[in-house]
Parts: structure tokens; sequence; C-alpha cells
């Protein structure tokens, strides 16, 4: 799926889908992005609670690829994130912030990360 252009934005969509299958009526998908361009592709709510959800390309992650979910997480005070990538789970500590990576396929078991 990578070779394609337009991988990313297929991805992004495959993800949105998986998680508005899973929606339930105390659930809502936004959307966040600063005038600066710093964005978070999905903002998951439950009962009010913050779950920021990123879409990477990349089948690796750096330090680099965290610190746009860590800022955010930083920011509001949440505990918990998601990035989804082309690679295998992996569970990142930092402080007292987790960021579960996690392959597309495990978007449809959100439940299990929150």
């Amino acid at each position: 799926m990578d070779a394609r252009a337009d991988s990313g934005i297929l991805k992004e969509s495959f993800v949105l889908t998986s998680i508005v299958r899973q929606l339930k009526p105390n659930m809502e998908v936004r959307f966040w992005r600063t005038k600066q361009g710093e964005e978070i592709d999905f903002i998951l709510l439950i009962n009010g609670k913050i779950v920021p959800i990123e879409v990477k390309s990349s089948s690796s992650i750096s330090k680099n690829s965290l610190m746009p979910m860590l800022n955010f997480l930083n920011m509001r005070d949440l505990s918990i994130g998601i990035l989804v990538y082309n690679g295998q789970m992996q569970k990142f500590h930092f402080g007292d912030k987790i960021i579960f990576a996690i392959p597309p396929f495990l978007v449809s078991e959100l439940s299990k990360f929150l």
C-alpha cells in the first residue's frame, strides 16, 4: 500500500472507517489542528475522555514520529495515545504517558488499549 501516492489518505480512511464502526452513543470522533499546522488525525471522545489517534504510513517508529502525540498528551494532560503504523504492536512509556503503536488491523480492537 505504501507504493501508492495516496497511501496515507487510504490508511487514514481505513482507520476512520474502523473507528466509526465501533462508535456507541457515548462516543464521538473529532479532528485537531492548530493554526501552526500541528495535528492529530483523530480525537476519539468516550464519555468525554479524550483519546488521540495518529496515523503514520511508515513501518518503523522514531522518537521524532512520537513527538506530536507526546506533545498533545502533555498539553492536554492525557495519559494514553494511539499511533497506527505498518509495524508490530509496541508500547512506549514517557513518565506517566503511554503511546500504543499498533498495526492497522488492531484499530478494530481499540477498547483493548483504553
